[in-house]
């Protein structure tokens, strides 16, 4: 693995209900390097945003966790591990596909209006800082049906017809989370423009569901507390919480 910690410890296991579950465990009980990874061959619990569940063929995709200590961020900036991560993988894909690569607010790649991956962060406060972050990673690698649960799912197979290396996959993303982790570090606005300019519908109208009611709205932004951006068509600008807003599919 050429990096300098993520991935340098990787706990593979064949079978688990959640690789964020198992983290969070490990947490609790020893010190755990930073940089760690928990990958399983098959995760039958995997949990994404809203309570869904992450379901995934086993030895057809990559889900792991990654564990971080970013005490550099205070809890007002826990969405920049979002930016983070979303970014990383929008790299990843983009490098194995050469076409476009969004990220659907707050926490999913879409590849051609179709749902490639998907995060679940779950961080820890130590005073007024982050004292650690567990991130969940599901990506739709090698796996071709989903059945009609995950209608709008594809892979990176479907897109390609290529089969992939999971492991040689899961090593090109730990580097290029790496030099995003240490570039936040360093500047922690330096993925605002790319995460913004990837937004999955910025900038179109769209309808969405919004307190049982459709309405018209295009994305403007994401603003630092990670809070949706949007505007409608009388220029009322707007905000929302993860689960205050959805996206009306056509």
């Amino acid at each position: 693995m050429n990096t300098l910690f993520t991935g340098q410890n990787i706990v593979h296991l064949q079978r688990v209900d959640s690789t964020n579950r198992y983290a969070l465990q490990l947490l609790s009980k020893q010190n755990v390097p930073e940089g760690t990874v928990i990958w399983t061959d098959e995760q039958y619990k995997g949990r994404g945003q809203r309570g869904n569940n992450w379901m995934s063929q086993a030895y057809q995709n990559l889900t792991f966790s990654v564990v971080l200590y970013p005490r550099f961020l205070a809890p007002d900036d826990h969405f920049l591990l979002n930016k983070l991560v979303t970014v990383a993988l929008k790299r990843l894909l983009r490098d194995k596909l050469y076409e476009d690569v969004q990220i659907k607010w707050p926490n999913d790649i879409y590849i051609q209006n179709l749902k490639t991956a998907g995060i679940l962060i779950e961080n820890s406060w130590k005073g007024n800082r982050i004292g650690s972050s567990v991130i969940g990673v599901g990506l739709n690698v090698n796996q071709i049906e989903f059945g009609d649960t995950a209608s709008n799912a594809t892979s990176l197979k479907q897109q390609t017809g290529k089969f992939f290396e999971l492991r040689f996959l899961l090593e090109e993303f730990c580097q290029i989370l790496e030099h995003l982790y240490i570039r936040l570090k360093e500047n922690p606005q330096s993925l605002d423009k790319e995460f913004e300019r990837s937004l999955f519908g910025l900038n179109q109208w769209k309808n969405y569901e919004v307190n049982g009611e459709q309405a018209v709205l295009k994305v403007t932004g994401v603003s630092k507390q990670g809070r949706l951006m949007v505007e409608d068509k009388l220029g009322n600008p707007m905000k929302f919480e993860i689960k205050e807003i959805a996206l009306i599919r056509d």
